[in-house]
């Protein structure tokens, strides 16, 4: 975590995705269920991070969300999101924003979001 600097937020967190890509090839004998844990543990972290800042809005690029997902759909990386972000919430925290880039990237959060 560090200062917003140039952004107009008190604080940024970059968190690490997972590169689904690799862990489907089974590099050093992982799996996609792996990358599923690390990508959980990415927003987890955050949130924990967040929590000890006091943060009460946190906005999120979409981790894992294009070109690194690799055979996950976009639902089902956005479920893994919304999953480590609704576990870790915490007392004083106001606001939550997924932020997707393209179409179907917002389309699947509203699917997401609605299940």
């Amino acid at each position: 975590i560090t200062t917003g600097a140039q952004l107009d937020a008190t604080h940024c967190i970059r968190a690490a995705r997972p590169n689904y890509y690799d862990f489907n090839r089974g590099v050093e004998g992982a799996s996609l269920a792996d990358a599923d844990d690390k990508l959980y543990t990415a927003y987890a972290k955050s949130m924990e991070l967040a929590a000890a800042a006091g943060v009460r809005t946190l906005g999120f690029a979409l981790l894992s969300s294009g070109i690194f997902r690799g055979p996950r759909s976009v639902e089902e990386v956005l479920t893994i999101a919304y999953r480590a972000i609704l576990d870790n919430a915490y007392k004083g925290l106001v606001e939550v924003h997924l932020v997707g880039f393209t179409d179907a990237e917002c389309a699947a959060l509203t699917r997401v979001a609605a299940a």
